[in-house]
């Protein structure tokens, strides 16, 4: 078929690039309702041509479809945009499985299990173009993101092992014309579709710093709520390393967060969600946050992944 929006299997509006699916649709703003260009036309044929069943399956779908970020996000109202990457899952159990939670106290604690300084092009990350005009690439002195609209944009870790305790690293030049519009950092997540869970550590440069918590697929109009911010040690333009640090608990009830901005700990919060059962440990994700017309560039230039428990 050829690229446009669907609803796919599992009744989720989704980019289809006329060879596999590639983003999931993001959420509408807050108000007014969604317009036309976000896909409802698509929709409006498969109501034509579907049975009575199908119309109760489709406005339940555009109902999920209609969650947005909380009014406390850093992203108000905004969208998020991700490249596409299957869930991960493992042995069903009581969450992370892994020992007891280790005293998260340095951004270079734990055993490096991969990293990436982006010099070869054939070491995984994504390259495709999003729909939002978002695009990937690897180009000189790392990997470029170059990032559009309202929108947080995403680029999953190629990384394949999943961990119950992970601190994740991302370096970043980050753009000096957008201060205070123009967001880096890494996050942690457990993808397993509907039920999903990842918290978000970002950096706006000539801003401020937050560590949230999102529920649902990254891109696929999931909710956040800020945990903890603060102000942001870092001026626009510059070269900054943001580390974030997930440590779940042996049975899965908690997870204690940690952010780090150079290397200095800026943050330390308890979340008490419980980890999804059906996945076996963490993903891990870097993100790129920007607003308004103006594209923004960031290029990543190191990103380490690291095993808290090993």
């Amino acid at each position: 078929m050829p690229p446009g929006w669907y609803l796919d299997q599992s009744g989720r509006n989704r980019w289809w690039d006329g060879a596999q699916w590639t983003a999931d649709v993001a959420p509408p703003p807050l108000l007014p309702p969604p317009p036309p260009s976000l896909g409802m036309p698509g929709w409006a044929l498969g109501l034509i041509v579907g049975s009575a069943v199908l119309l109760l399956v489709v406005a339940v779908a555009a109902a999920a479809i209609a969650i947005v970020r909380s009014a406390s996000s850093v992203t108000s109202g905004r969208t998020a945009t991700a490249t596409s990457a299957p869930s991960r899952t493992g042995s069903p159990s009581s969450g992370a499985t892994a020992g007891p939670v280790p005293q998260v106290t340095s951004s270079t604690q734990g055993t490096i299990v991969y990293s990436d300084d982006f010099t070869s092009a054939g070491s995984g990350w994504t390259t495709r173009k999003l729909p939002s005009g978002t695009t990937f690439s690897y180009g000189e002195g790392g990997y470029v993101v170059l990032a559009k609209g309202d929108l947080h944009h995403y680029a999953f870790s190629p990384f394949d092992n999943l961990l119950p305790q992970i601190s994740v690293s991302g370096t970043f030049r980050t753009d000096a014309s957008r201060p205070g519009d123009s967001g880096v950092g890494v996050t942690c997540d457990a993808r397993a579709g509907v039920n999903s869970l990842f918290y978000e550590f970002l950096v706006v440069p000539g801003g401020r710093w937050f560590v949230e918590e999102g529920h649902g697929s990254i891109g696929s109009g999931s909710e956040s709520t800020i945990l903890e911010k603060g102000v942001a040690p870092v001026d626009a333009g510059a070269t900054t390393t943001v580390t974030g640090a997930c440590a779940t608990s042996p049975d899965g009830s908690s997870t204690v967060l940690t952010l780090f901005v150079d290397g200095a700990k800026l943050a330390q919060v308890t979340s008490t969600t419980a980890f999804p059962t059906s996945v076996a440990g963490w993903s891990s994700d870097l993100v790129v946050f920007s607003a308004g017309t103006k594209p923004t560039t960031v290029v990543v230039t190191d990103f380490v992944l690291r095993d808290l428990g090993a």
